[in-house]
C-alpha cells in the first residue's frame, strides 16, 4: 500500500469515530434532556409558568382598553419581553414612554409585601407575580 493512501485511510478513520462519537454524545443529551422533561417537578414548572402567562393575559384584557398603546418596562429583559409578547395579542406595545398610554410592569413576590393601591394604578397578583398598570 502507498505511504499516501494509508494516511488517508487513517484520517478517514479518525474523522468518523469522532464523528461517531459526536452523534453518541449528541443522541445521550437528548435522552437525559427528555428524561428531565418528563419529570413531575418539570411539569409542574411548566403548568405553573402556563397559568401566570394565561393569568398576566387576563389581567392586562381586565384593565387595558383593546388597541391602546402600551410601554412594557420591567426589571429584567426576558420579563419585559414575554409581558410585550403577552400585551401584544390585546394592545399596541410602543417603544418610547412617551407614545404610550398604559404603562406594564410584572413584580416578583419576594419577602416584601404587595403594594398598595394607588389611584390609576392596578394590581392584579398572578401566582407569585404582580402586573401593575398605570394609566399615564
Amino acid at each position: 500500500m502507498a505511504p499516501g493512501r494509508a494516511s488517508k485511510i487513517v484520517a478517514c478513520a479518525a474523522i468518523a469515530g469522532i464523528g461517531g462519537a459526536a452523534l453518541g454524545f449528541g443522541v445521550d443529551h437528548l435522552v437525559r434532556k427528555h428524561d428531565h422533561l418528563l419529570r413531575p417537578a418539570a411539569r409542574a414548572l411548566a403548568i405553573g409558568t402556563y397559568r401566570q402567562e394565561v393569568c398576566l393575559f387576563h389581567a392586562i384584557r381586565a384593565d387595558v382598553p383593546k388597541g391602546a398603546p402600551v410601554y412594557v418596562n420591567s426589571a429584567s429583559v426576558p420579563h419585559t419581553q414575554k409581558l410585550a409578547e403577552l400585551s401584544a395579542l390585546w394592545a399596541v406595545p410602543q417603544e418610547n414612554r412617551d407614545t404610550a398610554q398604559w404603562l406594564l410592569t410584572i413584580k416578583f413576590l419576594g419577602h416584601w409585601p404587595p403594594p398598595r393601591h394607588r389611584r390609576g394604578l392596578t394590581y392584579t397578583l398572578c401566582a407569585g407575580a404582580i402586573l401593575l398598570v398605570r394609566h399615564l
